[in-house]
């Protein structure tokens, strides 16, 4: 067989094509060199069909003739004689011929030019700038904590890059927000993959303050996803970070791989055992939920990070807890002792501490920007005369409706609050065998918690009247995973769960609830559901935090464990007399008795007013005004122990 042999011809028309497609620049040359070949050409026939012509005189002035042919058709309308017609009418045609080829050029790089920007590829010329890698409904909520985080600091901007269409992020980006604009953070939206390094390069990641790596991006392999994004951020760019990088992770067991990477740069949230802790402890505190939700938002008092000013340096943790008008001091970050050592937050320390140098308060503030002006509360630092007989744990009965992967986690942290011989029901549609295989490991270990599962629907009420009927002192809905449903749909269920078991409830036990949306926020209150996690809200509020300030992860970890000190909703007949008048300095004394850092109160005849923050106030602006308090309220404080 012969071989082929492309002709000259063909290899040219070849490469031209091949040029053409791809150099936009190319199609500009070739106007550029048709256009000055319709100079030349219109010069020569000028020159052969008239040479006795004025301006075939010297080439310079048949140039400009021949310019003038080109440019404007009507410029010849005065031309006299034959030849010098003809000559204008032929360079008059390769004008038009020329004009339109670059009219045809300069609209077909316009379209490429809005595709790409329709596209989201263009280059993000920013620094300092907050990065989200992935889009979903966390990402708005993210959004607004950042916008409201970024107020005092002037111009900031938060840059999206998802796989998805950049046309449907803009869309619901402006469904929520109603412009690509909260305050003062702007929003910029590029398409691309998280995991490509020259993706990452073109939103300008290494220049960025921080890094958010959600878990899912309308896709089903989340974790995997943010694995690569990691690994692409911290070895494949080719150029250091200057900012952290906060990965958020579905799956526990796979927070290993990320840690594998040793990248000091990194923070590893995972989702559901925050939620799982945050569950446990909100199923045995009527109003936790809340306080969690309001402290994992930036809009009112949250925590933050500030220097312990000159004034405090070589006190003690007391003195600086009850002079500091303009927020609680709740803990401190020790500086470094020794070269490699890490800084640790400890929470609720010892009264009689030392600050030192370079250390840091942890402190509950409306806003960082805010000078502390130190000035000693007037207090009355005297306890109310109480019961002082020793506290004994009784056996429990939880009642679990539901199942997702980390509900083993949820019982060995159960485990570490209930005391012997206490029970939890769990109730889903998932085969009692199964539940049984996926939770053994986790049984065994177990100290106090007897296990036992029952096979039903949690929203149906024969499913789940029998355990109902045995009594329970909490209850627990889940999210359950047992089928695949949308979010809303879920969420229905929900609240269906809540309102069945609260109908079949004897007395008055905790029902607290997992919520994915935010949005159904309304709806449970509608329903007098009042107890609830909003999980999609809680989790975007902790990648938020730790976005705009890596330590606080520590001090969220310290929080949501067993271990260490917590937050708890106390009776408020602990902390004052029957009839008596305190202020908030009186309390945040008084606790300090305790071993306690008081951080707010709960009135009891507003905790089903939503409109009132559920009656709950965190860091009274005015600590030495008398308050509402009676002994029937309740005091927020941090302490080791619930008693």
């Amino acid at each position: 067989m012969r071989p082929y042999k492309a002709g000259l011809t063909a290899k040219l028309r070849y490469h031209f094509d091949n040029y053409m497609a791809w150099s936009a620049a190319g199609r500009f040359l070739l106007v550029f060199a048709l256009g000055i070949g319709a100079l030349v050409m219109g010069a020569v026939l000028l020159k052969l069909l008239a040479p006795s012509s004025d301006p075939a005189a010297n080439a310079f002035e048949a140039l400009w003739w021949s310019w003038g042919r080109v440019a404007d058709p009507g410029s010849g309308a005065g031309d006299q004689g034959t030849g010098v017609r003809v000559a204008e009418i032929v360079t008059t045609l390769s004008g038009v011929l020329l004009f339109a080829l670059l009219i045809g050029f300069v609209s077909d790089s316009v379209q490429e030019k809005i595709g790409d920007l329709r596209k989201g590829k263009s280059h993000v010329v920013e620094h300092d700038h907050s990065l989200i890698l992935g889009f979903n409904a966390r990402a708005l909520h993210i959004i607004t904590e950042l916008a409201e985080a970024n107020e005092s600091r002037g111009d900031s901007c938060v840059v999206i890059l998802s796989e998805q269409d950049k046309e449907h992020v803009i869309d619901e980006l402006i469904g929520a927000f109603g412009k690509p604009k909260i305050r003062t953070t702007r929003i910029v939206v590029r398409a691309g993959s998280a995991f490509v390094p020259n993706d990452l390069l073109n939103v300008s990641a290494h220049l960025a303050r921080s890094i958010v790596v959600l878990a899912d991006d309308g896709e089903s392999q989340g974790d995997v996803r943010v694995v690569k994004s990691v690994l692409a951020l911290t070895r494949g760019l080719g150029t250091a970070l200057r900012g952290h990088i906060v990965a958020e992770l579905s799956d526990v067991d796979h927070r290993d791989v990320l840690t594998s990477l040793g990248s000091m740069q990194l923070e590893i949230v995972v989702a559901r055992e925050f939620l799982a802790r945050l569950l446990v402890q909100t199923a045995r505190q009527t109003g936790l939920a809340q306080v969690y939700a309001m402290l994992l938002s930036f809009a009112g008092d949250e925590f933050y990070l500030v220097d312990v000013p000159a004034a405090f340096v070589g006190k003690t943790f007391d003195e600086a807890y009850l002079s500091v008008p303009q927020g609680i001091i709740v803990g401190t970050l020790s500086k470094a002792r020794k070269e490699g050592q890490e800084r640790r937050v400890h929470l609720n320390p010892a009264g009689n501490s030392i600050l030192q140098a370079g250390d840091r308060f942890v402190i509950l503030l409306e806003d960082d920007s805010i000078a502390l002006a130190p000035r000693a509360l007037r207090t009355t630092g005297a306890l109310p005369k109480f019961s002082h007989h020793p506290i004994v744990l009784k056996q429990e009965h939880i009642l679990i409706l539901g199942f997702h992967n980390e509900l083993g986690n949820m019982l060995l942290e159960l485990d570490r609050y209930v005391a012997d011989g206490s029970k939890v029901t769990i109730i889903s549609s998932l085969d009692g065998g199964d539940i049984d295989r996926r939770l053994a490991r986790f049984v065994n270990q177990l100290s106090h918690l007897h296990v036992e599962t029952v096979e039903g629907d949690p929203t149906k009420k024969r499913d789940i009247e029998l355990a109902c009927a045995t009594g329970f002192d909490s209850a627990i809905v889940l999210t359950d995973i047992s089928e695949e449903r949308s979010t809303d749909d879920t969420d229905a269920r929900t609240l269906m769960s809540v309102l069945l078991v609260r109908s079949l409830a004897e007395g008055n036990p905790r029902i607290i609830s997992e919520i994915r949306n935010p949005k159904t926020k309304e709806l449970a209150t509608v329903a007098d559901v009042t107890d609830f996690v909003v999980s999609d809200e809680l989790v975007s509020g902790l990648l938020a935090q730790v976005s705009e300030n890596r330590e606080l992860f520590e001090l969220w970890e310290d929080l949501c464990s067993a271990d260490g000190s917590e937050i708890y909703l106390k009776p408020a007949s602990k902390y004052l007399a029957p009839n008596e008048t305190v202020t908030f300095a009186d309390l945040m004394a008084r606790a300090r008795t305790r071993n306690e850092v008081a951080i707010g109160y709960k009135l009891s005849k507003l905790e089903r007013q939503a409109d009132k923050a559920y009656g709950i106030t965190l860091n009274p602006h005015d600590k030495e005004s008398p308050l509402p308090v009676g002994v029937e309220d309740r005091v927020i404080v941090i302490a080791k122990d619930e008693h």
